[in-house]
């Protein structure tokens, strides 16, 4: 049976009053969420990004969050699928965490679609 854990941008992102990201309260919540994944080794995850600006991949925290991403996992073992907009930033930011992440041994990448993501997912070939 295929175990894959669904997570959209709500679940990562907080906002003031005004609107802003209360970017505390993202660390905090990615941090719970990449610490609760790593304690589940034959769980795949799939984050659903398509819904996120041009503008977050500019914005200085995107390193950081990088940065957690990497050192929370641990020793999960599972696939890690990020759906991204089909825009040259955020291809060009994904690519960076996945040369992070592959070179720390995950298996990771990136898709347009959710079809391609799960296709990924489901393929029991490692990659």
């Amino acid at each position: 049976m295929l175990n894959i854990r669904y997570y959209t941008l709500v679940d990562f992102l907080r906002f003031d009053a005004q609107g802003k990201i209360d970017w505390e309260k993202a660390f905090t919540i990615i941090q719970s969420v990449s610490e609760a994944v790593a304690i589940e080794p034959d769980r795949h995850v799939l984050v659903d990004l398509r819904q996120t600006t041009t503008t977050l991949p500019r914005h200085p925290h995107v390193g950081k969050i990088h940065e957690l991403i990497v050192e929370k996992l641990g020793s999960f073992e599972g696939k890690l699928a990020v759906i991204i907009p089909p825009d040259p930033e955020r291809v060009t930011m994904e690519q960076a965490l996945k040369e992070k992440l592959v070179a720390r041994g995950f298996r990771f990448n990136f898709f347009h679609t959710f079809e391609d993501a799960m296709e990924w997912l489901a393929d029991i070939k490692p990659y």
